[in-house]
């Protein structure tokens, strides 16, 4: 409980620091050029699932709130994600009403399609059921991928290009991936890979490794090409999706070798007795004259 207070609690504090950060630095000023921020509708959905978090409990009990605001915040994301997919048959967000009604009120920011993207998964999982593993896993597959995705881009346009994207979203983003993780850490592949223990360690030292190799690979490789921003955006895909598929593999691998060090246990303890567990329940004397009784 006390976790879920602190995670929302946090998350509730970036997303509002964002949007003041929007209000009050965004168009630039006496700073220069206008900075990355915090849109108003990512605001929002953050502001959302920070309630969510805190009020955990009051949150999956009271589905006449919870269903109506996450089927809003996936239409809205849907509405985003349709509209970088037809741009010339709706204007909504870029370049629209929207748009130009934000503006007059002083707030800027894009909202833009990864974060559409990860705001919908993350209000789809809100409307799972804890039974429903498979889909779990993969809405939190997407909202990593998503995550990725934006940390190589605010990593190489910070390092490279100069800043572009908000890393106050990016930071509540994080935050977001890590209560979803938390919450399905006992549904393998997880299970094995947030055990406690040094083999684990290891495991989650190389997956940690592996996840940024190929991101600092590539920051490498672009400074070397001279890649501009401009014609960056292939080769941060190709980057962010070599790590989440390094990643993936050394998860998996870890729970196969969790599950064989699991059997070899087993086959010992079956070797050392002579006996399965199963077979010495059975032919336990105590257990026999119990049942007679």
């Amino acid at each position: 409980m006390l976790y879920n207070q602190a995670l929302g609690c946090s998350v509730l504090l970036v997303a509002l620091f964002g949007l003041a950060h929007n209000f009050f630095l965004s168009a630039g000023g006496m700073l220069g050029a206008p900075l990355p921020s915090t849109h108003p509708l990512t605001a929002a959905g953050l502001v959302i699932l920070a309630i969510a978090m805190f009020f955990r409990a009051q949150w999956h009990q009271a589905a006449w709130l919870r269903v109506p605001l996450c089927l809003a915040m996936i239409l809205i994301s849907g509405l985003r994600v349709a509209e970088a997919l037809f741009p010339s048959h709706i204007s909504f967000f870029a370049a629209g009403s929207m748009t130009t009604f934000l503006e007059s009120a002083g707030l800027h920011g894009r909202f833009s399609v990864e974060t559409a993207v990860f705001l919908a998964a993350c209000f789809c999982f809100e409307l799972t059921h804890e039974r429903q593993g498979t889909l779990r896993l993969l809405l939190v597959s997407i909202c990593l991928a998503v995550l990725s995705l934006g940390f190589t881009e605010t990593v190489y346009a910070f390092f490279l290009w100069g800043n572009e994207l908000s890393v106050i979203t990016q930071f509540a983003m994080w935050l977001v991936s890590v209560d979803l993780l938390v919450r399905i850490r006992n549904q393998q592949p997880l299970r094995s890979f947030f055990s406690p223990g040094k083999p684990n360690f290891y495991l989650q030292f190389t997956a940690l490794a592996l996840y940024l190799l190929p991101m600092i690979l590539g920051a490498v490789l672009l400074n070397k090409l001279h890649i501009t921003a401009e014609k960056s955006a292939p080769f941060e895909l190709v980057f962010a999706a070599t790590s989440c598929v390094l990643l993936a593999i050394v998860v998996t691998l870890g729970t196969y070798l969790d599950r064989d060090s699991a059997g070899e246990s087993a086959s010992s303890m079956i070797g050392s007795n002579g006996k399965s567990p199963a077979d010495t329940r059975r032919s336990d004397p105590a257990r026999r004259k119990t049942r007679k009784v």
